[in-house]
């Protein structure tokens, strides 16, 4: 038992007095792996409305990430990211006796544990590893501002509408390949990518209050269950970033 312990200190302090470094990280990146999956159902056209194609507009599609790793001997490496998304979409339809200006925003929180290796050489770093990507996916919320004109000058009626739909879960096991570039002993800029096997789990309720405000003053509610569960194969998404080692 006394050998036990010996050698568990041993080891122990062995990884202690090791090259250990450990590192954190400023970036962005794509959406690429949830992206086209909520563009999809997040569509509130109708309640069981799914679409393809993204909305015309202005869009605003990042994933801001904060990121620190641990490294054992130039060799094991544990992570964690933490990555916050915003989905933001305007866009506007503008006939002769029509006005459409619609907004939708929705934000998707992530945090992701990781193991794997690291291989140095030079000013270059090479890791790799598996990961487990968790995202949780916030409600929808979506602004619908309609107009119509019996000319060019003359309103006739007008309406705004408010949608609503639960966010949900998305989760799964991730491949990542990350390159480091050190400009000095302790600064460094890193790009990665990363894919893997998704299972996502989203909606609930789908909510829509409607108000008419001219000619008459009409207010209506409609409720309906829209869900979706889904496995498959994520897109790449790529990732750009500072960081520091201590």
């Amino acid at each position: 038992m006394k050998n036990l312990i010996t050698l568990i200190f041993f080891i122990s302090g062995n990884i202690l007095i090791a090259q250990n470094t450990f590192q954190l990280g400023l970036g962005i990146s794509n959406q690429g792996q949830f992206d086209n999956l909520l563009e999809d159902f997040y569509f509130p056209a109708h309640p069981t409305a799914m679409q393809d194609d993204a909305h015309l507009g202005k869009d605003l599609r990042i994933k801001y990430n904060f990121s620190g790793s641990y490294s054992f001997h130039d060799s094991l490496e544990f992570r964690l990211r933490v990555g916050y998304a915003i989905r933001k979409n305007h866009y506007e339809q503008k006939f002769p006796t029509t006005a459409l200006i619609v907004n939708d925003k929705q934000n998707i929180l992530e945090f992701n544990p990781s193991f794997g290796f690291r291989k140095n050489w030079g000013r270059f770093s090479f890791s790799t590893g598996l990961e487990i990507p968790i995202y949780i996916v916030g409600d929808l919320e979506e602004t619908i501002d309609f107009k119509e004109f019996s000319d060019s000058i003359n309103l006739s009626y007008s309406a705004n509408s408010t949608f609503r739909m639960d966010g949900g879960l998305i989760l799964g096991l991730n491949h990542y390949l990350n390159v480091r570039t050190f400009f000095s002993k302790q600064i460094f800029m890193f790009s990665e990518i990363n894919y893997g096997i998704l299972y996502s789990k989203l909606g609930g309720k789908f909510k829509d209050v409607g108000e008419s405000t001219f000619p008459t003053v009409i207010n209506s509610t409609y409720e309906y269950d829209k869900t979706y569960s889904k496995i498959y194969f994520s897109q790449i998404q790529v990732h750009f970033g500072i960081g520091y080692k201590f």
